[in-house]
């Protein structure tokens, strides 16, 4: 199975599926924002994270933004680290725009930053492949209308399943840091009700 994880800020949650895998996962690809020195800094286990994953045989790319991933050299470097191919499955959890979570300007944000993956990511997805989207649930996240993106993006619901981070071993959730952020350490805070939203692409587009 090929998986791409989006956003995947200390690749904690790709680790516990290369580690569910059997740490054999060459067709794992994983994205952050940052760059490679910056993802260093901010998180001080990410040397050996990556490592982790690159031993599975998963494919680590730095500097991918949602609005990158669907263009012409972004989805040639993630297919070309897939072994040419697109994905069975698009995962993005908990997006995070890095503006706060307070009025409606984060709102903006937060619906600006989950359009964009509903744009791009379905480019790189196979004909029966899925997108999955990981939230909180309750306020501010109900605010940001998920389903609604969707429903624009001409996106086809298939299912919404709790999301338990004690099924995915090691996964260490963190809130977005800053960009000079060093060293952040696991969120201590209890992510509460958590939701997976699974779609698929509407292959009438």
């Amino acid at each position: 199975m090929k998986i791409l994880c989006v956003g995947d800020g200390n690749m904690s949650f790709a680790l516990a599926l290369a580690t569910l895998f059997g740490n054999d996962a060459p067709g794992l690809v994983v994205t952050t924002d940052a760059s490679e020195r910056g993802a260093k800094k901010m998180y001080g286990t990410m040397e050996d994270t990556v490592e982790a994953l690159e031993a599975s045989g998963a494919s680590v790319v730095y500097g991918m933004e949602c609005e990158t991933l669907g263009t012409k050299s972004g989805s040639a470097t993630l297919r070309g680290r897939a072994g040419g191919s697109n994905f069975d499955r698009v995962v993005f959890n908990f997006p995070d725009a890095g503006v706060g979570k307070v009025g409606m300007l984060s709102v903006r944000a937060q619906r600006e930053l989950i359009a964009s993956f509903f744009e791009n990511a379905p480019k790189l997805l196979k004909s029966n492949g899925e997108l999955r989207l990981t939230m909180q649930t309750g306020a501010p996240y109900d605010k940001w209308n998920v389903e609604g993106l969707a429903l624009k993006a001409r996106l086809v619901f298939k299912t919404s399943v709790e999301f338990l981070a004690s099924e995915f071993p090691g996964y260490e959730y963190c809130d977005t840091p800053a960009e000079d952020a060093e060293d952040v350490e696991p969120s201590a805070d209890d992510l509460g009700r958590c939701v997976t939203y699974v779609f698929a692409a509407n292959v009438e587009q």
